[in-house]
């Protein structure tokens, strides 16, 4: 199963534990990395047997940050949580955790998933396409840990910017890419924190160009480090790239005319709002203003994406709201 791939480091800190699930089986293939190349270690039989039609590419394999745990989720085999030994490479006390419940399973639909921890390897994320839970791992029963965070908000960037892959990045977000050729990025923005507090924002990064839907598939860095990684590292593109923060939207749901509360910081700028495929249907400028009213109650029901894009762009932000017209 090629998208299962993934390595951590030797607890001698030289060589490198690189591991692979098979298909329709139960059995991990345990390889070590060290300076004379790749050898078989040994085959490590879990119990555990993997959809053979949904899985091989439909999901992902993640070490937790502190190099204690192996997860492994896509949306038809559930989540599964190993202890992993990196002295030994070996692979210990399952857990399946339903992330859904078991009889909600839907074979015929097609859903690729993803999974990531936390920095501070107690929360696991896992995405699919529609949805995406958080896994509290500290729960005394970790079934009762499984918390829902967001489903997909509908948005075309121009495709569906379904949840696909996550990877935790250096400055302690976890990204998300959809699965297709879109100009955004989803962003957890503090992964380590409780349910929704974990702020989880759909496009929350416009892109200068459109990502394939991939990501780089990392193996666990700074395991043996204190720090596994630095939120005060600040990304630093070529192109300008815009930040999405939420912005205060109400009524909504409404019947078409909402009021958006202007930050405070940034009293002037442009409103716009658009539909979920991007068009732009209505642009105004504010000047020095505090709350500013839309009116789309001629527009259709449905989703649409209220935008504000201060002036003053030093920072690279703009603000955001999917507002609902009923």
């Amino acid at each position: 199963m090629y998208s299962y791939f993934s390595a951590i480091q030797h607890e001698n800190k030289k060589n490198w534990w690189v591991i692979k699930p098979m298909v329709n089986d139960s059995v991990f293939l345990i390889f070590s990395l060290n300076e004379n190349g790749i050898h078989f270690s040994h085959i490590q039989n879990t119990f555990q047997f993997l959809d053979r039609d949904r899985s091989s590419a439909s999901g992902t394999v993640k070490f937790s940050p502190d190099g204690k745990k192996l997860a492994l989720y896509n949306y038809y085999d559930q989540l599964h949580v190993y202890d992993f030994d990196r002295l030994n490479g070996l692979i210990s006390n399952h857990k399946k955790i339903e992330v859904y419940p078991s009889d909600s399973i839907d074979r015929n639909t097609i859903l690729f998933s993803s999974v990531e921890w936390s920095p501070n390897s107690r929360f696991i994320y896992c995405s699919s396409s529609v949805d995406l839970y958080q896994v509290d791992t500290w729960e005394n029963n970790v079934q009762n840990g499984v918390r829902f965070i967001d489903s997909y908000n509908g948005t075309l960037d121009p495709f569906p910017t379904r949840l696909f892959l996550m990877a935790q990045g250096p400055d302690c977000k976890i990204y998300m890419t959809p699965k297709n050729g879109s100009y955004s990025l989803h962003v957890i923005n503090k992964p380590d924190e409780p349910g929704k507090a974990c702020d989880f924002v759909q496009n929350a990064i416009k892109l200068p160009n459109s990502n394939s839907g991939t990501l780089p598939n990392f193996p666990r860095f700074r395991v043996d480090e204190d720090k596994k990684c630095d939120p005060t590292i600040t990304s630093l593109f070529g192109e300008t790239v815009y930040y999405r923060r939420e912005i205060e939207v109400f009524p909504n749901p409404s019947s078409g005319v909402f009021q958006v509360k202007i930050p405070e910081v940034h009293r002037s700028g442009t409103l716009i709002v658009s539909n979920t495929e991007g068009k732009i249907l209505v642009q105004k400028q504010v000047n020095w203003s505090v709350l500013e009213e839309i009116d789309i109650s001629t527009f259709p029901s449905g989703r649409y994406n209220i935008e504000f894009y201060p002036d003053d762009q030093h920072e690279k932000i703009y603000y955001g709201k999917q507002v609902i017209k009923i």
